[in-house]
């Protein structure tokens, strides 16, 4: 990163005889390199096993580096922070899944850096793109809300991840009278979903999930005050065509008047169209036989 002829920054890793690697941060005053704050004792900012892959610094003499730390509970990222001549470590906003790696940074003011990288989801192994940005806020104590982010297969639909799996969902949390809904929720195409649970106290909480055309699942989950709470919510069965939490005579017939039919053709019904292809097919007509006479979970009674 430079910022001038003489005030450049550089950061990598180094690894000693015993193929342990250090974050490394290099400065170049218009003559030479030299190491800057690097010391390889208890007090190190760049703790072992920390790899540095990008660094942006700003006029006033304050620079930010990203990168990745291999010695902590899977990998996580790692973010610094240059002040008066000295690195510090600024906690990163690992996010509840596996495996975060931070490879760019960009600080274009004082109050605001953003980093990229990915990170690998729960689920699958999925990697994925991760975006983070560090606020310099009038409440600095201030923390994200925390927040439940569910997953779920939709039967029928390409493997995870593709666009066919952004689907609407309804999730319902009840303990005892206590009962939230948040009917306006679309899974992403690994069949995540997210949403906020900061007005609920921590306990246990019979949950239920619902899609248009698919049948509701149940479980439990516990909610301990975390940032994030994961909770795998499973396969959703289709064959739901009018949407009344099962599987029946009225679901054929509106397959059967609509069957060889495509989007745009007259009498065309998309709610028979299981698999997301603008279709009424034969495997439409599987998924909702594979089915047949099957019913989801009922609404949430008393916990």
């Amino acid at each position: 990163s430079s910022i001038a002829s003489n005030d450049i920054w550089a950061v990598g890793y180094w690894a000693t005889s015993g193929v342990e690697y250090h974050g490394y941060t290099m400065h170049w005053d218009g003559t030479q390199w030299s190491a800057m704050d690097n010391p390889t004792g208890p007090n190190d900012p760049v703790p072992a096993g920390t790899y540095l892959y990008g660094v942006s610094a700003s006029p006033n003499g304050e620079a930010w580096a990203v990168g990745r730390n291999l010695q902590r509970a899977g990998t996580t990222g790692v973010t610094l922070h240059l002040q008066a001549g000295s690195w510090a470590i600024v906690p990163s906003a690992n996010p509840g899944y596996s495996n975060t790696r931070l490879y760019a940074v960009s600080a274009p003011s004082s109050t605001g850096t953003w980093g990229v990288g990915t990170m690998d989801t729960n689920s699958s192994g999925y990697t994925v793109p991760l975006t983070e940005r560090y606020v310099v806020a009038a409440c600095p104590t201030q923390t994200p809300a925390p927040v439940l982010v569910a997953h779920v297969i939709w039967q029928g639909r390409p493997t995870q991840p593709d666009q066919l799996e952004q689907m609407p969902i309804t999730l319902t949390l009840k303990r005892g009278t206590t009962e939230v809904n948040y009917p306006s929720q679309n899974t992403d195409a690994l069949g995540f979903f997210t949403v906020t649970v900061s007005d609920l106290s921590n306990d246990t909480y019979d949950w239920r999930v619902k899609g248009p055309k698919y049948l509701a699942n149940s479980g439990t989950v516990s909610l301990s005050g975390s940032q994030v709470t994961n909770q795998e919510m499973g396969l959703m069965r289709t064959g739901d065509a009018t949407n009344d939490n099962g599987v029946n005579v009225a679901d054929f017939n509106t397959l059967k008047v609509t069957f060889g039919l495509a989007s745009g053709d007259p009498g065309y019904d998309d709610r028979a169209d299981f698999t997301g292809d603008q279709a009424v097919n034969v495997a439409d007509f599987n998924l909702m036989k594979a089915n047949f006479g099957a019913g989801g979970a009922q609404p949430l009674g008393p916990h």
